[in-house]
């Protein structure tokens, strides 16, 4: 039966609106909402038996992640919910939709609030096309990072770019990170910098010789720092943690990977995978070294608490431990913040 003749005899939504006050959840329209949840429900039903269908026919991965991306690919979706572009929501485009900080966002699929637990859960989706508070629906990773880049945490660095850039800039690649700076191989290969801001860190590792690929997700500070003038052999990637999307593993891996003021961005929830995927791109011999930020916040960025025994948790998850660790006191001179260092290897 179609849906059409499934509520054939109750009003339809014109009819709906257009009822006096006093016949609110009539019997009359309780009918009609009965009715829509019922085809609602075979429509979910429908393509989630179309999803299941497409997986069993797909070969098995072995690895998690690229598990975890080929089922998220062909999440359950009513047949009549697509993107933008009138594809069925698996290919992330641009549109006109504003969450209510009123930045413009990318998306994929007509989805109106994150699931929880999301980097900003008070996000909701704008399009015009859906009415609000419909169910949340299952996002992909795509979309994730897509939001995830959009979020106030991400936007700031944007907006404020200069400001950033010389901030970051006023202070030598030696100052920050010499006390460290012995973990590094001694035979310069491929190097991974994770959240590289102006560019001060990738640009000094290629001066050392390595191969940096550098991720930046705020595309006006990402600009600035492609802009600045160095060493050859620092190639600028758009993309964020956890899922790194079109960061490729070079050979066996990346010989260094560097997380330089990044881990307290991360939502808690968005660190053990985040955590997987970094594991995966390390060499076998690499060196992962990852600073914590603690101490409170010192203006309107947010920033999560950083554990460091969270950290230990996870990567010894993933088969990594420390194999050096130190603390130190904030090259910014603000009296309240400090930060932890930790490399990690491989068992």
């Amino acid at each position: 039966m179609s849906a059409t003749e499934e509520r054939s005899g109750v009003p339809t939504e014109v009819e709906l609106f257009a009822m006096p006050g006093e016949d609110y959840m009539s019997r009359e329209q309780l009918e009609y909402f009965r009715q829509l949840l019922l085809a609602q429900r075979r429509e979910l039903l429908e393509a989630a038996d179309a999803s299941i269908g497409e997986l069993r026919r797909r070969p098995a991965l072995a690895d998690e992640v690229d598990r975890a991306s080929s089922e998220e690919e062909f999440n359950v979706l009513p047949a009549d919910l697509t993107d933008h572009d009138g594809n069925p929501g698996r290919n992330v485009v641009k549109c006109n939709c504003v969450p209510v900080s009123g930045k413009p966002l990318k998306c994929a699929r007509p989805m109106l609030t994150l699931p929880e637990p999301s980097p900003d859960p008070w996000w909701i989706h704008g399009c015009t096309r859906y009415a609000r508070g419909q169910p949340r629906l299952p996002m992909t990773g795509a979309l994730m990072t897509a939001l995830w880049k959009n979020t106030p945490s991400i936007n700031v660095y944007s907006e404020r770019a200069e400001a950033f850039f010389r901030q970051y800039e006023s202070i030598r690649f030696e100052d920050v990170h010499g006390h460290w700076r012995h973990c590094i191989p001694s035979e310069a290969g491929c190097a991974l910098d994770v959240g590289s801001g102006s560019g001060r860190d990738a640009r000094a590792l290629a001066a050392l010789g390595w191969r940096v690929t550098a991720v930046e997700p705020a595309d006006a500070l990402r600009r600035l720092a492609a802009s600045e003038n160095g060493p050859k052999g620092v190639q600028w990637v758009d993309s964020a943690l956890p899922r790194l999307e079109g960061v490729a593993s070079s050979g066996d891996g990346y010989g260094l990977i560097l997380l330089s003021a990044v881990w307290m961005h991360l939502p808690p929830a968005s660190r053990s995978q985040a955590m997987t995927r970094l594991s995966g791109l390390l060499a076998p011999s690499g060196r992962l070294v990852i600073t914590l930020r603690h101490g409170p916040a010192t203006d309107d960025r947010t920033f999560y608490p950083c554990d460091r025994r969270e950290l230990d948790v996870l990567a010894l998850t993933c088969g990594l431990v420390p194999c050096f660790e130190a603390s130190v006191g904030d090259r910014l001179g603000r009296g309240e913040v400090s930060w932890e260092t930790v490399v990690l290897v491989r068992r």
